[in-house]
Formats: structure tokens, C-alpha cells, sequence
């Protein structure tokens, strides 16, 4: 985490905010207008809400042959080394809607409707009745920033 705060410091005094990965990305997520993703779930969930992607690395050695992601790696483009800005302009004007509803139908064959299947299949395990009305998902709390407050750390020791 530190080495990663390094490598952003600068970017932060531009108006970077990072978010702690375990903490806040489905409303960063939610908000983005393009990702620059690896072989991870993030990425495939990003193109299945419709979000832009660029594949900024995608190991093909770990990318399992029929997976979600080897699904994707079929529609969206990798990151070259070039400009980073018109690449990002180009894959947000020319991503097609489909290309959201071919990823939904990659990870889920019953959109939107995880919270009832989860909620009915966690009764019936309790052995309890099911209450009457539809379970009512809550939206994805607000990000917190990282701080980027590396001075703290010597150049030597890392962490005091």
C-alpha cells in the first residue's frame, strides 16, 4: 500500500482520490465513465453496469479459457502504450450498449435479482419462514479517500 501511495502522490495534488480496495469501489464503480481494469471480477462487473473498459494488462496465462473475463478480452480493447486520453476518449464513444448486456448474461443468467435468490435460499437453510415482502437492496455506501500522508515514513525503515 505505501509503494502505492508513492506512485500516485503526485497525481493526489492533481485531484487523484484513491479508494481503499476494500473499501468503497462499487460507488466509485457506479460513478466511473470508463475503467482501465486487469483480469479481475471489477473489471467484468464494470462492463456488465455498462461502464466503458480498456484492459490496461491482461495476463492470458491466468485468464481461464470460457471465464468471464476471457469473455470480455473478446470485447473490450487493451491499453497500448501510446496517449492514454484519446484511447479512453475512443473506447467511451464507440462502446455498445450490448456489450453491458453480453457481460450481464456472462455473470448472471437472473439480473437484479440476487437479493430475493440469496435472501430465500439463506431462509430455507435457517429452516425459517420467508418474510412477505421483497427484499430491498441498499445503495453502496460512500467512498473514503486514502490519505496520501507518506512523510511519516522514512525512505529507509518504511513504517515507524
Amino acid at each position: 500500500p505505501l509503494q502505492i501511495k508513492a506512485w500516485c502522490e503526485e497525481a493526489a495534488r492533481w485531484g487523484l482520490i484513491l479508494v481503499a480496495p476494500e473499501d468503497g469501489w462499487r460507488a466509485v464503480l457506479a460513478a466511473a465513465d470508463c475503467l482501465i481494469g486487469d483480469h479481475g471480477s471489477v473489471t467484468a462487473y464494470a462492463a456488465a453496469i455498462g461502464v466503458p473498459v480498456l484492459f490496461g494488462a491482461l495476463p492470458t496465462r491466468q485468464v481461464m479459457p470460457g471465464s468471464p473475463i476471457a469473455r470480455l478480452s473478446e470485447l473490450a480493447p487493451q491499453l497500448d502504450p501510446g496517449p492514454l486520453a484519446p484511447q479512453v476518449a475512443q473506447v467511451m464513444a464507440t462502446w455498445p450498449r450490448e456489450h453491458g448486456m453480453t457481460m450481464q448474461g456472462v455473470l448472471t443468467d437472473t439480473p437484479g435479482e440476487s437479493a430475493r435468490i440469496i435472501r430465500s435460499l439463506m431462509y430455507e437453510l435457517m429452516n425459517l419462514p420467508e418474510p412477505g415482502w421483497a427484499p430491498v437492496p441498499h445503495p453502496a455506501p460512500m467512498p473514503c479517500a486514502v490519505s496520501f500522508d507518506i512523510s511519516r515514513y522514512s525512505s529507509v525503515g518504511g513504517a515507524p
